[in-house]
């Protein structure tokens, strides 16, 4: 299978973990592609949090992370395809840790986003 693989921010850490989970996935990405080959585009990718609880002094004991992915697939001869999802983790927040908890939070991110590409591949196998 080919697939071509375009973002709106080509540099996003998203666009990265797609292209190479299409590569375990033994699919040619953006090489000797055909007039007919299908187009992945990753539109956006964002990463909010809501306040979950607080510590009784008022700081923020626990949040939310909503992270959200669209995307869009084109093919020959048939509609565009366009899809959205939103993956969540709590996170524990420590103000007496600030730098241990800002790395929890680099590695958070990083798995939603390897789940996020594994669920785009999984979603493109369906479609």
């Amino acid at each position: 299978m080919t697939l071509e693989v375009t973002a709106q921010d080509p540099n996003s850490a998203l666009y990265a973990e797609v292209l190479q989970e299409l590569e375990r996935g033994n699919v040619q990405v953006n090489q000797n592609l055909s007039v007919d080959s299908p187009t992945l585009t990753l539109k956006a990718d964002t990463l909010d949090r809501r306040v979950l609880s607080l510590f009784k002094n008022g700081q923020v004991a626990e949040y939310e992370l909503i992270y959200s992915v669209s995307y869009r697939l084109e093919r020959a001869n048939a509609e565009p395809i366009e899809q959205f999802f939103e993956l969540y983790r709590n996170y524990q927040d420590d103000p007496d840790n600030a730098l241990a908890k800002a790395n929890e939070m680099t590695i958070l991110l990083g798995e939603l986003r390897k789940q996020a590409s594994r669920r785009i591949v999984r979603e493109l196998a369906q479609l």
